[in-house]
């Protein structure tokens, strides 16, 4: 008896051990506790709080979701509805050229805006800050003009997903066709997600139903309020919310499309940050636009829909390479006097985000030598490495991220790797704050995607690059592998100002 007594102590102990787990969300933690048991006493980081398991709260459940337990009693896998799995070899050929001052798609001329004068604008706006903002959004454009003709620039024909091939997004008709077609696909898409054997519920069937019955609504404005309601009945239904993720970007585009935008789907990667690649046909008039109207009709974006958690307004984290190289900044007066322009702030941001540059140095080189550089860099934008609660946080996550390391290679070298991560750390966290402490306009804009509670619809939060920017928090703990290189060179997700 006195043998299984201990017996049943020591699983116990093991079940109850304090342990540590760091995640990046609530939504990562529960995906680990989908497959492993969590004790209560184990201390888990989201974020940067740290507590016992026993004391987090879990994310609000919607009352809905236990509502038609008759249904699916699965979830759809992720990736199950992305737009690449649904259109299979509906594709097209985006037609770039370029042009004198601009570039061609399509055939459809956009062309470098020419930025009249300080005195002119305020003449027409009558503030200075009103003025400020349309030469941002000009600005912008003009740069976005120069950035897709040097993406673009070895290719004129670009890949690109079409619900209706050979039929180009620039008339009111083929946009039709397009978010028609786009809808149809989503409600088959969801449709072929359903087990064999079962039925979906009413619920569901209505779901796509309404989807198929987008095409009969012909006032935009309607047409864009179904559209929402619709897809928070998705991001509530509890077996079609994991869809929900890949089928924003679909939704954004057809929502673009509503909006009687030239709106683009890229089969691949070309542009960086680029879910969707979205083109105002319209002409700015200086004499009557206002600086909100100027924006609008100069929106050409590539939107990073990257927030597409349906319960926490935090998506996948992604490289920050890109993240860099298209946003401007500002100049930076550091504590010691120092004035720090926008090009050297740009150059070090480089260095730190870079899969190339300090990174590469951390993992493959004299981590020492980089963790040096980080620290000079570090003193240069006023982050202090050595407080006290940040190294606590710091130390909590490496330690974590050793043991996952060590769970798969058990003979990795310890103090070597507790090297590089506190180097990593470092590396990642400053970047961050000093992206965000001098980012002063950015050649993208990022959708965060969320359920209404109140209305039951999707809202979607829009930074426009210029009046609204999206600011980087570093995701240290996104995965190791074996030899604990990250998944993810200096992974951040993005988080709009309010």
């Amino acid at each position: 008896m006195d043998d299984i007594r201990i017996r049943f102590a020591i699983a116990m102990a093991k079940m109850n051990a304090i342990n540590e787990l760091d995640f990046p969300d609530l939504e990562a933690m529960a995906d680990y506790e989908a497959k492993h048991k969590i004790g209560p006493n184990t201390e888990v980081t989201v974020g940067d709080e740290t507590k016992k398991r026993s004391e987090i709260e879990e994310p609000e459940e919607d009352p809905e979701d236990n509502e038609e337990a008759e249904g699916p009693t699965i979830k759809i896998d992720k990736k199950a509805m992305t737009g690449a799995k649904l259109f299979g070899d509906k594709k097209a050929k985006m037609t770039v050229k370029s042009i004198e001052n601009g570039v061609s798609i399509d055939g459809a001329e956009y062309k470098k805006q020419e930025i009249p004068d300080d005195d002119k604008l305020l003449k027409i706006y009558g503030s200075q800050e009103e003025v400020i903002k349309v030469k941002k959004s000009l600005e912008k454009y003009n740069k976005i003009i120069d950035l897709t003709t040097d993406a673009f620039k070895d290719s004129d024909n670009i890949e690109t997903l079409s619900a209706v091939p050979n039929t180009p997004p620039t008339s009111t008709e083929n946009r039709k066709k397009l978010k028609d077609s786009t809808a149809d696909i989503i409600s088959d898409g969801f449709l072929k997600q359903i087990p064999e054997g079962q039925e979906p519920t009413e619920g569901q069937k209505k779901i796509m139903s309404d989807f198929k019955k987008l095409k009969d609504i012909k006032d935009p404005k309607e047409y864009d309020d179904q559209l929402m309601t619709i897809t928070g009945s998705v991001m509530k239904d509890p077996y079609f919310k994991t869809g929900a993720a890949d089928m924003i970007e679909m939704v954004s585009y057809m929502r673009e499309l509503n909006e009687g935008n030239a709106s683009y789907l890229p089969a691949t990667s070309n542009f960086p940050l680029g879910d969707i690649i979205s083109i105002s046909p319209e002409k700015v008039d200086f004499e009557k636009d206002s600086p909100e109207e100027i924006q609008r009709k100069v929106k050409l974006i590539m939107t990073g829909v990257e927030t597409r958690s349906v319960k926490k307004e935090a998506g996948a984290a992604s490289a920050s390479g890109s993240k860099t190289a298209l946003s401007q900044y500002k100049e930076y007066t550091n504590k010691a006097g120092e004035k720090i322009t926008p090009d050297t702030i740009k150059s070090d941001l480089t260095k730190l985000s870079d899969k190339e540059a300090l990174y590469t140095d951390i993992f493959d080189g004299d981590s020492t030598k980089a963790h040096n550089t980080v620290k000079e860099l570090a003193k240069k934008y006023d982050f202090d490495l050595e407080d006290k609660d940040y190294k606590t946080r710091k130390n909590k996550s490496i330690e974590s991220a050793i043991k996952g390391v060590k769970k798969d290679n058990p003979d990795i070298d310890e103090a070597d790797l507790r090297k590089k991560y506190d180097a990593y750390y470092d590396a990642g966290t400053l970047y961050a704050k000093t992206y965000n402490n001098t980012v002063d306009s950015q050649l993208f804009t990022n959708e965060s995607w969320s359920l209404d509670k109140k209305t039951g619809k999707a809202k979607v939060d829009i930074s426009d690059g210029s009046t609204k920017l999206s600011r980087l928090a570093f995701q240290f703990n996104q995965g190791f592998g074996n030899t604990g290189r990250p998944s993810k060179a200096v992974p951040t997700k993005f988080k709009n100002d309010k």
